[in-house]
């Protein structure tokens, strides 16, 4: 298994069976800073970017009880064991009625500096720093908010408290330098979390900005739609895919797009490889820049002479396949007239079906 695989299973497990991501989260980050001296001395140079004097931090414990009640994320403490940053994580869930007042309140008023972290996805940054400052009641002018390497930072009460934003990115892009540089094997630990964030901004509903919704992407929609029928007629007259009501092959939109399932390959041969054909949203954004896909299948009722996806990797090469292991991207050329983009299509797939048609490469077939 390579280092992107073992950075990438906290965040695949997170995805599947819980829907607490943001806890996890601050459990990860919690078990990180009160376990590595690097990890705290990075969020300690995050901080003082815009907070100076913070000072060395010493510990790190989540879900500390107030005397109000209240239970900030994670408290980090400095040499005097008092509570010098307080972090609250976000994704993409709301504020709630404690933030960020109670724990502006809760900060240490001893002359020295202590600060109210949030951390959030660098896409919610400026409307989560508009929310915070909209809920902040302390005199703060427009001339005392500073930003220093996309860290926001407003003074409190003009005194030596501070409410500053920083994205995850940002600390934990930090953190990870620290470690190496230390060489703290929490940077394992520090991939994960990173990978876990990453997955969780890709999902994320992002807020929708002024011309998202114009005409021009339900048009694009309904083109793309169009160029997948015209594709499947025309390699079927080449004779190159099979489809039809026949074979059980149909157009069959998937929550992700719309496409069809096709039978790839050559009548010489009779060698085929089942696939779907369509707009496939999810892999778009996941892993190229193209809407178009195939994804293969074998099996169940793809009928006799469909190779499986194991063999069908073995014909086509490595080169073609996305990092998933049964998806190809379609990639479709730009700045030319629709009819360039319909032949550039078809003429990749009927690459792909001459490769599925040779002669075996494997005995394993």
């Amino acid at each position: 298994m390579n280092d992107q695989s073992h950075s990438q299973l906290l965040s695949h497990i997170v995805s599947r069976w819980s829907n607490r991501t943001e806890d996890i989260a601050v459990d990860a980050l919690g078990f990180i800073l009160s376990r590595s001296r690097a990890a705290r001395n990075a969020l300690q140079g995050v901080v003082e970017a815009v907070a100076p004097r913070v000072g060395e931090l010493t510990s790190a414990r989540t879900q500390v009880s107030g005397s109000d009640g209240a239970r900030p994320d994670l408290v980090v403490y400095g040499r005097d064991d008092r509570e010098r940053v307080i972090v609250e994580a976000k994704f993409w869930a709301g504020l709630t009625e404690n933030q960020p007042e109670s724990y502006l309140a809760r900060l240490p008023d001893d002359g020295e500096t202590s600060v109210l972290l949030f951390v959030a996805p660098e896409a919610r940054l400026e409307t989560l720093w508009i929310e915070l400052q909209r809920r902040t009641r302390h005199d703060a002018g427009v001339a005392d908010r500073s930003e220093v390497g996309g860290v926001k930072c407003m003074p409190i009460d003009s005194g030596q408290r501070y409410l500053v934003l920083s994205s995850w990115r940002m600390v934990l892009d930090r953190m990870l330098t620290s470690a190496v540089a230390a060489a703290d094997p929490i940077e394992s630990d520090i991939r994960q979390l990173q990978a876990l964030c990453e997955r969780e901004d890709a999902a994320a509903f992002l807020p929708i900005k002024p011309g998202e919704f114009a005409p021009a992407i339900p048009r694009r929609i309904l083109q793309l739609n169009r160029l997948v029928d015209d594709v499947v007629a025309r390699a079927s007259e080449r004779a190159f895919v099979k489809t039809g009501r026949t074979d059980g092959l149909i157009a069959t939109p998937q929550r992700y797009g719309y496409g069809r399932y096709i039978k790839l390959g050559t009548e010489r041969a009779d060698r085929w490889g089942g696939a779907w054909l369509g707009v496939h949203s999810e892999l778009w954004a996941q892993y190229e820049e193209t809407p178009l896909w195939l994804t293969f299948h074998s099996g169940g009722n793809w009928g006799e002479n469909v190779l499986s996806v194991d063999a069908l990797r073995q014909r086509l090469g490595e080169d073609v396949w996305a990092r998933t292991p049964k998806a190809i991207p379609v990639h479709l050329p730009t700045g030319v007239e629709y009819d360039a983009v319909l032949d550039s299509v078809v003429g990749y797939l009927s690459e792909l079906a001459n490769r599925i048609g040779e002669v075996s490469p494997s005995p394993q077939e």
